[in-house]
């Protein structure tokens, strides 16, 4: 006889490169079945940096129909994909920001319209509409680099940023820049108030810096083995690493079989 499954919770923040996938921008089978045997018993949001695009393909085996807070938080999509809250970069910020990355020659992209575009030279600049953006990344950093832009970013209001492991190559970070408005923990705080759930019974789940502050506001935090050690401090419970399918054992540990 197939036994129930059960939980205390009610919603699952869950962050995904890093946590529900690897480098290999694919969710393993035994994430995919996990998940599959569990969703019915509890709302699961996936929450990312990738843009609508780039998480709705990803995600769409899951077939989660949840909402989704994707582009660094910037953005939230219901399950019929309709666009319920969205805070853009200042237009007049943006373009003090490209001005600096030109003149230091630094890769970047742009989400846009729910795409990222990677904007390697002017021609590809001046056929976006600035007003629609909602993330800036900044690739393929060294440390030494990373402490200028730092400065750099610091001085500017209305800006938040992260810096993030560049997943294509370990040596490299890169950096997501959103509106001051817009984070993961403003989306999470967002939902959790819409979907009117408390905190004791909500579960996040994550493995970088950028995923700190929404998983301070779970009643139960959980960082993946190979998360950063600031999101370890503050774990109620550190899974495996998401490269030995940690995510698995992360659903385990909040389930209950009757």
């Amino acid at each position: 006889m197939k036994r129930k499954i059960t939980t205390k919770f009610q919603l699952f923040f869950t962050d995904v490169d890093g946590t529900l996938i690897t480098d290999n921008n694919v969710i393993s089978d035994p994430v995919k079945n996990a998940i599959k045997r569990f969703k019915d018993n509890i709302l699961i949001i996936p929450v990312t940096a990738r843009s609508y695009q780039s998480a709705t393909i990803l995600l769409k085996p899951l077939c989660l129909h949840s909402h989704t807070i994707v582009e660094a938080g910037a953005k939230i999509v219901d399950s019929y994909g309709k666009i319920i809250w969205v805070r853009y970069v200042s237009k007049k910020i943006l373009q003090r920001i490209i001005k600096f990355l030109i003149d230091q020659k630094i890769l970047y992209s742009f989400c846009i319209g729910g795409k990222t575009v990677e904007v390697t030279n002017q021609k590809i600049l001046l056929t976006l509409d600035l007003n629609q953006v909602t993330r800036i990344s900044l690739l393929n950093l060294t440390e030494r680099q990373i402490k200028k832009i730092n400065i750099f970013l610091t001085s500017i209001y209305g800006i938040v940023f992260y810096k993030i492991k560049n997943r294509i190559n370990n040596k490299y970070w890169n950096i997501d820049i959103t509106s001051r408005n817009a984070n993961k923990k403003k989306a999470v705080l967002l939902l959790k108030k819409l979907l009117h759930i408390k905190k004791e019974s909500i579960v996040a789940v994550g493995d970088g810096y950028n995923d700190i502050d929404f998983i301070k506001e779970a009643g139960y935090k959980i960082a993946m083995g190979n998360a950063v050690d600031d999101l370890k401090t503050i774990a109620d419970y550190i899974a495996p690493s998401a490269y030995q399918n940690g995510f698995v054992n992360v659903i385990n540990k909040i389930i209950k079989y009757e």
